[in-house]
């Protein structure tokens, strides 16, 4: 391990921890050039609602059947190697990405098969790496300050790059833009250097014993593998965020409104998160999850129904008040329960199986997605966007089933948990 933990300890977080943070953002703002606005510049490419649909079902689909194929490898590369020498690689797949951008233009944007899969490869290099890099850095009681903080600052990020990135598409070319991002991306690159790391003494990437050592019925076993169930579940969002964002440029139609709106949603869900951290606790938000978890469903049969820029807002409201809970909480507990079942050395093959699950849930809307392109259906498309968007309530509702089962003591252990503190301090 790069890093000692103890489970007793409440650790301050390193100065690379924090220099790996602002990396992690800069990505963020990397991330929100390469895919949304990459997406929105697609649709200019594209003859048909449908033909747009199809195309971007193609890249999304090529990025995550690359990034299933690549994970276990770069995963088991993270274990053997300086993890930090693996996520400078990562960017520099960005830096290259961003060039070819430059160079080829709309070329790139209409080899979308080509694109997919240097965007898998990058990305998953880049996970692979930044996982058990911010696992090993940031304790286990403070990963949940951690991650709300990224949240908040991601959010920020969503509320000034999409109006910037939005209104200088709209004046100057997609090219000229990505070389603003390459800078960004050269930024992230240097700083990546002031994060320190190394590789773990005698460490050894088993995916096959790991997953015989949470094959036990111990609770910390029973918390990981309830997540990777979760997770699964999880996949099904991203095909939602693809399908709203093609939902925002039919009714927008244009690069500039879409980072306008969301801009004005990012600022809602901020202060939602940030409430949420102050005054909840786990095992005690049954009610909000039950609450929330009517929105994307209402949300999305009123906009099915009665399609309009007003109902296209409702929904991205309902979606990302939602999506920012599920994003920041099943963040805490991925990092954290590793940590409690005592298998910190494992940290590279329980990323892998994330990974590896989410992909697979991806892979499997993201293919749907490109039938109906192909089929250029209107009553599949909104059957399967209602159905994806009740994956948000779903996960909610496995929220609430997770922290009652792991967080909320019954009587009878309340009595046990007294005596057994009075025998020990009698």
């Amino acid at each position: 391990m790069s890093f000692s933990y103890k489970l007793n300890e409440t650790a301050v977080d390193r100065p690379s921890s924090r220099n790996l943070f602002i990396c992690h953002t800069m990505h963020a703002i990397i991330e929100l050039f390469l895919s949304t606005f990459l997406i929105a510049y697609v649709y200019n490419l594209s003859t048909s609602v449908f033909d747009y649909i199809l195309k971007v079902g193609t890249l999304q689909l090529s990025v995550y059947t690359t990034f299933l194929l690549t994970n276990v490898f770069f995963s088991y590369l993270t274990d053997k190697s300086n993890r930090i020498w693996l996520y400078r690689l990562s960017l520099s797949f960005k830096l290259v990405m961003l060039i070819l951008l430059i160079f080829l233009g709309e070329k790139l944007a209409s080899l979308l098969v080509l694109y997919g899969f240097l965007t898998g490869l990058s990305e998953s290099c880049y996970y692979a790496s930044y996982n058990v890099l911010k696992q090993e850095m940031v304790s286990r009681k403070s990963i949940s300050s951690f991650s709300v903080f990224y949240q908040v600052t991601a959010r920020m990020v969503n509320i000034i790059f999409p109006m910037i990135f939005g209104c200088l598409l709209d004046i100057q070319t997609f090219a000229q833009v990505s070389i603003y991002v390459l800078v960004i991306t050269l930024f992230a690159f240097i700083l990546s250097f002031w994060v320190k790391a190394k590789k773990p003494e005698g460490s050894d990437f088993k995916l096959r014993e790991y997953l015989r050592k949470i094959s036990n019925q111990s609770e910390p076993a029973k918390k990981i593998k309830f997540l990777y169930i979760c997770y699964f579940i999880y996949g099904f969002t991203t095909v939602v965020d693809s399908l709203t964002s093609i939902c925002i440029m039919l009714n927008f139609g244009s690069t500039f409104s879409l980072g306008y709106l969301t801009s004005i949603i990012a600022v809602f869900v901020i202060i939602e998160i940030l409430l949420i951290k102050r005054f909840t606790k786990e095992g005690k938000r049954s009610w909000l999850y039950l609450t929330l978890s009517t929105l994307p469903i209402i949300a999305s049969m009123v906009f099915v129904f009665n399609q309009s820029i007003t109902t296209i807002i409702i929904y991205n409201f309902a979606k990302n008040a939602t999506g920012i809970i599920i994003a920041t909480i099943y963040d805490v507990y991925r990092n954290s329960n590793l940590k409690e079942a005592g298998l910190y050395s494992e940290i590279s093959e329980h990323h892998a199986i994330v990974e590896i699950v989410l992909c697979l849930s991806r892979i499997f809307s993201y293919s749907l997605m490109v039938l109906i392109g192909l089929y250029a259906n209107p009553t599949i498309f909104n059957t399967l966007f209602i159905i994806f968007s009740c994956s948000f309530s779903l996960l909610l509702i496995l929220l609430m089933v997770y922290e009652k089962r792991f967080f909320t003591k019954t009587s009878e252990e309340k009595s046990m948990e007294i005596i057994r503190k009075c025998l020990k301090n009698p």
